[in-house]
């Protein structure tokens, strides 16, 4: 038996391009704007949580594993970037 969690109504504002490009995915994949951005959202979420949990850890460090972890960002960003270069090339490629 699956077990669903509550839904809450809310409200969100979005720039009128971001919310164009949502919407043309909607309609292409037949599904509403909610289940859309469920849909993009909900895989993201465990590295969310867990992003929010070194967040949380990162308050409660020694200056010296700040600037450690500080350091480990910027490499971990520069790295991000790459990948996203990459994939975005390899879309525009197809």
């Amino acid at each position: 038996m699956t077990t669903t969690t509550p839904k809450r109504r809310i409200n969100i504002y979005l720039e009128e391009d971001l919310l164009a490009t949502l919407d043309a995915y909607a309609r292409i994949a037949q599904v509403s704007r909610t289940e859309l951005l469920h849909q993009l959202l909900m895989p993201a979420k465990p590295a969310l949580d867990q992003l929010l949990q070194k967040a949380d850890d990162y308050f409660r460090m020694s200056e010296d594993q700040k600037f450690e972890t500080r350091r480990q960002l910027d490499r971990l960003e520069k790295d991000v970037a790459s990948v996203l270069d990459q994939v975005n090339q390899r879309v525009m490629d197809l």
